[in-house]
C-alpha cells in the first residue's frame, strides 16, 4: 500500500464537515481494492483552485466504467437521497454530499473522475476561507 499525501500547507487551517473524508477513503478499500491483486496507491491532494478548497482522493483500485460515473454524478448533482440509496447504493458518498451541500450551498460537494489508468477520483469542492 502507497499513501501520498501532496497538501498545500495554506490549506490546513480549512475546516470541513465531519465525517467528509473517511467515507471516500473507505470506499477506495471496500469498492476499489476489494477485488484488486498488486500494488495499492491512494492519494489525497488539497489545494486552493480559484475561490474553492478542493480536496481530491485518488486511488487505483478497480474503478467504475464512464457511464456508471456519470449516473453517479447526475444524482449527486440532483442531490436526490431516494435515486442514489436505490439507484447505486452509495449511501456514504452521499451521505458527504449531502452534508457538504447542506453546509455550504448546492455548488459545492462530491464529483467522480474516471483515471486514465485505472482506480477513481473523488472531488470534493468546498468554499474557500479567506
Amino acid at each position: 500500500m502507497k499513501i501520498i499525501y501532496n497538501i498545500d500547507e495554506s490549506v490546513l487551517e480549512e475546516k470541513i464537515p465531519v465525517m467528509t473524508l473517511q467515507p471516500v477513503i473507505e470506499n477506495s478499500f471496500m469498492h476499489g481494492f476489494m477485488l484488486k491483486h498488486g500494488e495499492y496507491f491512494l492519494e489525497i491532494r488539497c489545494y486552493y483552485e480559484e475561490m474553492y478548497t478542493k480536496i481530491y482522493v485518488i486511488d487505483n483500485g478497480k474503478g467504475l466504467d464512464e457511464e456508471e460515473v456519470s449516473k453517479i454524478n447526475s444524482i449527486l448533482a440532483e442531490n436526490s437521497h431516494i435515486a442514489i440509496d436505490l439507484v447505486t447504493g452509495k449511501i456514504g458518498i452521499y451521505n458527504v454530499n449531502r452534508r457538504i451541500k447542506y453546509c455550504f450551498g448546492d455548488e459545492y460537494g462530491l464529483k467522480l473522475l474516471c483515471n486514465k489508468e485505472e482506480g477513481i477520483t473523488v472531488e470534493i469542492k468546498l468554499p474557500r476561507k479567506d
